[in-house]
């Protein structure tokens, strides 16, 4: 009878102490680390030729990553890269980090670098401008176009603002609208007169960085 008693209330005992240890367990794993990537450059605006610090920052376990400059080239690493880049012309660059995490997942992060033109020269440029027509009715648009063009080289000048002006008396000139040359340096935009009279127009290019 003793023996059996005894039997009983070790099985009991056991099956306790198993739960107890399973319990634990669980507690312990917790939830998995969230995978973080962020991607830098330094300096934010640069020259051409001047180099960059680009440096990738992880929070969890990755495998690979993948670094694309923007301009046209890229770099893959097993770990975060930290590297320096160059870029030979002016532009806005999106660098962007991608890193597979342990799980599999792809984690993408991107920034801005501004480069802009190192020791830039004075380049002489030229402005033309025609209407049409030259002699129009009230509330009819007249069309002002034109070419900006490098006086060394005769060539257009891409991506430039040009303003269009316009006068009653070729002496006092309001902006009217302002325009953007084409890939080969020409521009148009509209007047529309809504009164009689002899009006005055003109173009302006203010300047500013040409490549």
């Amino acid at each position: 009878m003793t023996k059996k008693s005894s039997a009983a209330l070790y099985g009991i005992a056991a099956a306790v102490g198993i739960a107890g240890v399973a319990a634990a367990v669980v507690l312990a794993r917790g939830q998995p680390q969230q995978s973080i990537l962020t991607v830098t450059a330094s300096p934010s605006v640069a020259v051409t030729g001047q180099q960059v610090s680009i440096n990738v920052n992880v929070t969890g376990t990755f495998t690979s990553f993948t670094l694309d400059f923007g301009d046209g080239q890229s770099i893959s690493s097993i770990s975060p890269p930290s590297v320096s880049h160059a870029y030979a012309n002016p532009g806005v660059y999106a660098i962007t980090a991608t890193g597979i995490d342990d799980a599999g997942a792809s984690i993408v992060n991107t920034t801005q670098v501004t480069i802009t033109q190192s020791n830039p020269t004075d380049v002489g440029t030229m402005l033309t401008e025609t209407e049409s027509p030259s002699t129009a009715q009230i509330n009819q648009t007249v069309t002002i176009s034109g070419v900006l063009t490098r006086t060394d080289t005769g060539a257009g000048i891409p991506n430039e603002p040009v303003v269009i002006q316009s006068s009653p008396n070729n002496v006092n000139w309001t902006d009217v609208t302002t325009v953007t040359t084409d890939s080969s340096g020409n521009y148009s935009g509209g007047i529309t007169f809504i009164a009689a009279g002899t009006f005055y127009t003109r173009s302006r290019f203010l300047g500013g960085p040409v490549v």
